[in-house]
């Protein structure tokens, strides 16, 4: 049994059917980063993100996954929510081959990834996933300081894609 379903008490991590809400969030969040990514949260061009960009030809997701997942995890309520963020580590010996954020469900064990396109049918090793909220950026750790109104923030960039996201829809 991985280490993350020991913690959480899952019998299974699964791919399933999200409720409405979670793929109204899953869709929403996909539609910004394949329509209105805005420039502060696009990738720089060197290193990995000259890789991604070329990829990105074929599935505009590719790259995304740790913005987007922390753009879903918040949307659906962050800590305490009752989902997590989880990373799919490197293989020692790889360094071709990035890590994999996603968030999961608590109570059932249910994935929800919203840039799983990226990998155009491969299997993802989801069974070799860890809890990710102690690797996340340091603002969503729960050893962090906690901002004024109680909550943790996120990063500059998921903080500029999901202000896009709620501009977007309050004037919808």
């Amino acid at each position: 049994m991985s280490v993350l379903r020991k913690k959480y008490g899952l019998d299974r991590i699964y791919e399933g059917k999200l409720s409405a809400r979670e793929q109204e969030v899953v869709d929403l969040v996909r539609h910004f980063i394949i329509h209105h990514l805005p420039d502060a949260c696009k990738q720089q061009s060197g290193g990995r993100g000259a890789v991604y960009e070329q990829a990105r030809l074929a599935v505009p997701t590719t790259g995304y996954c740790y913005l987007g997942a922390q753009a879903v995890w918040m949307l659906l309520g962050g800590l305490g929510s009752g989902y997590i963020p989880a990373i799919i580590p490197r293989p020692k010996g790889r360094p071709d081959v990035d890590t994999h954020w996603f968030v999961i469900r608590t109570s059932d064990g249910l994935i929800i990834d919203p840039t799983s396109d990226q990998f155009q049918g491969e299997t993802i090793p989801y069974d070799r996933a860890s809890d990710g909220i102690g690797r996340m950026s340091s603002h969503l750790r729960g050893d962090l300081k906690v901002s004024v109104t109680g909550k943790f923030t996120p990063d500059y960039k998921t903080s500029v894609l999901l202000d896009a996201i709620k501009n977007h829809t309050q004037g919808a």
